[in-house]
Parts: C-alpha cells; sequence; structure tokens
C-alpha cells in the first residue's frame, strides 16, 4: 500500500491539478471502454471499473472529477469522435480512429489474443487454422503480421458480441474463433456457460490497448503531461501489479490449468 501511495504522489508531482483545471475547464471528465473486456475495462450494476480507470483516475490527480459511462462499445467510439466522452480505454490505435482520437503514446498493456475451439478439434498452431472457418468480434484490430496471414490463409467471418461467437461454435458454424484470453473465460464463467471449449495454449498474437484522448475534448492538451504520468507508473511496475490484482479479483486464473 505505501508503495502504491508513493506511485500516485509522483504522478501527482508530474500532472498537476492546475493543469486539468486549465485545459479540462473544470468539468466532469467523462471516461468509458468496452463493458465486457476485464482486467482493463468491465461494465456491472451500472459501473465500469478495471485497469483502465484505476490508472485514469491517478493520470487526473483531482480524481473526484472522473465519471464513468457504460455504453455499448460502437458508441462509445461515435461519442468519443464528438467529444461527448473525454477518454477512451484499452484502445487499439488505427489510422481512422487517429482522425478524431489522440492517442497517449505510452501503451497501457498488452493484451493476449488467442483461439478458442471446441474440445476434439486440433488445433496447436496456427497453420492448424488454414483449413477451418473462424470467427472474431466486430472492431477487433489484429497486429500487422497476423493481419497479412489472416487475409492471405484464412476464412473469418465477424459478429457483433462473443456470445454469437459462442454460439456459432457450438453450433458447428465455425471451428475457432479469436478472443483476448482473460475476458473471454471470465464471460464463459460469469455467464455461468456449459460449454466444452478450450484454447491454444500460445498467443496467436497480442494487442496494444492504449488511452486515447478525443480531439473535441479540451482535455486533448493535457495529452503530453498524461504520457509522462503514464510512463512514471510502467517505471514504478504499478500497471502490471494492479493487472495481476484485477485478474485474481475476477478469478479466471483457475481456468487456465
Amino acid at each position: 500500500m505505501k508503495k502504491l501511495t508513493k506511485i500516485f504522489v509522483l504522478v501527482v508531482m508530474v500532472f498537476s491539478s492546475s493543469q486539468v483545471l486549465s485545459a479540462c475547464q473544470d468539468k466532469d471528465i467523462i471516461v468509458s471502454g468496452k463493458p465486457g473486456y476485464p482486467p482493463v475495462s468491465w461494465g456491472r450494476d451500472g459501473e465500469l471499473s478495471g485497469l483502465g480507470y484505476t490508472v485514469v483516475n491517478g493520470l487526473f490527480s483531482h480524481n473526484s472529477w472522473v465519471k464513468t459511462r457504460v455504453l455499448p462499445w460502437k458508441r462509445v467510439l461515435v461519442m468519443a469522435e464528438q467529444g461527448m466522452i473525454d477518454v477512451v480505454v484499452g484502445i487499439r490505435e488505427t489510422p481512422e480512429r487517429s482522425k478524431h482520437l489522440a492517442f497517449i503514446h505510452t501503451p497501457l498493456i498488452e493484451v493476449s489474443q488467442n483461439v478458442f475451439h471446441m474440445k476434439g478439434t486440433v488445433i496447436n498452431s496456427k497453420s492448424d487454422l488454414k483449413t477451418k472457418k473462424g470467427g472474431f468480434i466486430s472492431g477487433t484490430v489484429f497486429n500487422a503480421e497476423f493481419a497479412k496471414y489472416a487475409k492471405n490463409n484464412l476464412t473469418l467471418s465477424s459478429v457483433d458480441t462473443l456470445q454469437q461467437n459462442l454460439k456459432k461454435l457450438e453450433y458447428g458454424r465455425i471451428q475457432y474463433f479469436i478472443s483476448p484470453l482473460l475476458p473471454t473465460i471470465h464471460y464463459i464463467n460469469e455467464n455461468h456457460m456449459d460449454i466444452n471449449i478450450a484454447f491454444m495454449a500460445e498467443p496467436l498474437f497480442t494487442t496494444i490497448e492504449k488511452i486515447a484522448i478525443s480531439k473535441a475534448s479540451p482535455c486533448v492538451e493535457l495529452i503530453d503531461a498524461m504520457d509522462k504520468a503514464l510512463q512514471l507508473m510502467h517505471q514504478q511496475d504499478f500497471i502490471y501489479q494492479q493487472f495481476d490484482l484485477l485478474t485474481v479479483k475476477w478469478d479466471v486464473l483457475k481456468y487456465l490449468n
């Protein structure tokens, strides 16, 4: 606890409340993210929590101004473009999104993306995917290497929700889907789904999750200071300490054995 307190003191030294006041015009700072992406961002009982919000509260030294909004992911992106949401957590940087969002250069965290399949289906490497139909969730951003591999070798279709991919897998309409490891395991557990599912042990690829500021928000003036503060959090190992704590909280590790 003393170490975490020290981290927040150091962050406040880098990112002062006077900066927040002048740039954000003494307004509520609206923050949002994916509602089903633990431990980075997770909605429950009308509230958002997770690593992204712990970090944002640390970045804004006067965190009583920080308010979260639980919304569908596509609406989050539209509202951020319009400046109705100031900060988006757990978002992947793309040229299209960069038209409306300013991305903090320092990543929030890297997240592994794994292949999920029914037990009994032989999938041990990405080469085993070539002869099978796969799925992913709309809006998923592959890294450059896997995007090229998928375009040349794979048959993939997208859906709007994880639940749809799980049902398609169960009914045999696809033989695998690509999804972040811990959020997927948590979703299956949380919804008490009785599905005979397995996942490829090695991640297919990793994605860099970032924090972005709406270019239509006055808070965008703070992006350089926020980057310095986020760098400091990484140097102090605060990010991965919190990630580990939240992973335990969501009780998913026992499903990895």
